[in-house]
């Protein structure tokens, strides 16, 4: 039978249609064919009432040569393209959700307009291929080589056509673990990105168009994004991937950072005073921005160290005081579980760092609690402060209380 099939399809569509009414329930298996030059795009068979032109949902296309296969207008839900031959292939308008794609070559092919959101491109080759598809979240991307590949132009975007999300990017998995080459090549895209990030919104772009179809004028209105991500639960993944990118690309100064984080960290902050337990779900990196954020609304100055820079600190603040005297601090914090107390010898190696670095005062923020040794550890030292749980909250419940 798969060979019967794998020579219907190369008929052509219509003859693959008739076989699939009388073989409604056989498998599609393709596996190690060789197709190249399939084309399977014929608008004269496709039914009124169906977008697409043929169902191939489900397919096993794994290790076959599909070099200049022309797959456009197609239903190929959930179908193995794993280790296959697409070079010059056309999957326009298509639906590629869910698909694997891992370990096959895909140079020079297209995805335009098509959906391939959750999709597996790991190991893939998408050199000079068309990636404008209009729905394309979560895509894996590890060890994906992109060069020269052509992604949605973010500035241009009409959102009510495409539905694309602007920041697709920053919901792939594993983005930050492409190919170097690649990652350097995506640079002007991310910092697109980061440019609206800073902003705080993105921009719709509405076109208006009268009975006859004659445009006749545009809107545009501001999209707060920030809090709908955060509201969605999102945010954790997507924010460690912006930090990476800001440290990776724009390698600014640490305030610069803490700066370009700060449109996040408001909506993060009160998100996070109306659903307090959602703490224990951020990154512990974001959980740093927040307690920068918190401490500068308290009129410290506060810089953050590098991610990958491990010190025995993570930031260091600067206060002054009613008498106008500054004490600077060594600051450590630690994004743990509620069960997972700080102990003695954490809250010890912090304050023997502050001594060795010649530091006036230590403090340890933590998302849990301490134990009895470390609360006994800082009984006798004014110069060392301990924030649990209950203490972060409290300087959220009061974070810019006048501004919402």
């Amino acid at each position: 039978m798969k060979e019967e099939l794998i020579e219907i399809i190369k008929k052509g569509p219509s003859f693959y249609k008739k076989w699939r009414a009388k073989n409604p329930n056989e498998e599609l298996d393709f596996s190690n064919a060789d197709l190249s030059g399939l084309n399977l795009y014929d608008l004269n068979i496709r039914d009124k009432e169906q977008y697409y032109i043929l169902d191939l949902s489900g397919s096993n296309f794994s290790n076959s040569n599909l070099e200049g296969a022309v797959l456009r207008l197609i239903n190929l839900e959930n179908s193995d393209f794993s280790n296959a031959n697409l070079i010059n292939s056309s999957f326009a308008k298509s639906n590629c959700c869910n698909c694997k794609f891992n370990g096959s070559n895909l140079t020079k092919s297209s995805f335009a307009r098509g959906k391939i959101s959750n999709s597996n491109f790991e190991n893939s080759i998408l050199d000079y291929s068309d990636f404008t598809a209009s729905e394309m979240l979560n895509l894996n991307l590890k060890n994906a080589s992109l060069l020269n590949i052509n992604l949605p132009e973010f500035n241009s975007f009409q959102f009510q056509d495409l539905g694309l999300d602007p920041f697709f990017l920053l919901t792939c998995q594993n983005i930050l673990s492409i190919k170097k080459d690649s990652l350097e090549l995506l640079k002007p895209k991310f910092s697109e990105i980061l440019e609206i990030l800073s902003k705080g919104y993105v921009v719709e772009h509405w076109k208006y168009y009268d009975a006859q179809n004659t445009f006749i004028g545009k809107s545009t209105r501001k999209v707060d994004f920030i809090s709908d991500l955060i509201k969605d639960g999102k945010y954790d993944n997507f924010l460690s991937k912006v930090n990476f990118l800001v440290n990776y690309y724009s390698r600014p100064s640490i305030t610069e950072i803490s700066e370009l984080s700060i449109n996040i960290n408001k909506e993060l902050i009160k998100f996070l005073k109306d659903n307090p337990g959602e703490i224990y779900n951020i990154h512990w990196r974001e959980f740093e921005f927040i307690i920068a954020e918190l401490l500068s609304f308290y009129g410290w100055k506060v810089e953050i160290t590098s991610p990958s820079k491990d010190g025995g600190y993570d930031m260091i603040g600067i206060y002054k005081d009613m008498a106008g005297i500054n004490h600077n601090w060594l600051i450590e914090c630690k994004k743990w579980s509620k069960e997972n107390m700080v102990g003695v010898d954490v809250v010890r190696s912090l304050y023997g760092v502050k001594s060795d670095l010649k530091f006036g005062n230590a403090l340890l923020a933590t998302t849990s609690n301490f134990t009895k040794g470390a609360k006994d550890f800082k009984l006798s030292r004014y110069d060392l402060e301990l924030k649990d749980y209950n203490d972060i909250i409290d300087w959220i419940k009061q974070y810019r209380k006048n501004d919402y």
